[in-house]
């Protein structure tokens, strides 16, 4: 401990073995998240919708942060990182379109294995190609 008096920020002084009376506002530091991407998707952070993309979001909180986009027909993506003090960070998320078949479309298995089909809520294992090269299904 130094002996003498401290000086402090404001030209205040306190010496040793005294108390001083401090009235402090605390601030909590922040900065700006921009989400940008697959125009329309939404924007989530736990499971609270926050908009679509393109988005800012100002007055963040310092630190970690994380969020899923989605959108219908797409792969979900999650996006975290860092805000920093009074800037800006910049999270991109171009997503995945799922490949799907439509009606009537032809397809060709060309891994000859097993895909998942999806008919209203049901789910199916449906083993393609092998020796007969016919379509069987587990439903």
């Amino acid at each position: 401990m130094t002996e003498g008096p401290r000086r402090l920020g404001w030209g205040g002084e306190v010496r040793e073995n005294e108390f001083a009376k401090l009235n402090l506002t605390l601030v909590r530091s922040t900065g700006r998240v921009v989400l940008r991407g697959t125009p329309g998707a939404k924007v989530y952070r736990d499971q609270q919708r926050l908009g679509a993309l393109p988005l800012t979001l100002d007055e963040v909180p310092t630190g970690d942060v994380r969020y899923t986009v989605q959108a219908n027909g797409y792969t979900p993506q999650v996006l975290s990182g860092v805000v920093p003090r009074q800037q800006e960070l910049v999270l991109n998320a171009e997503l995945e379109k799922i490949p799907y078949l439509s009606a009537g479309q032809p397809y060709e298995n060309t891994l000859r294995d097993e895909i998942c089909a999806v008919a209203g809520r049901e789910w199916y294992l449906l083993r393609l190609g092998g020796e007969d090269e016919g379509l069987s299904g587990i439903f």
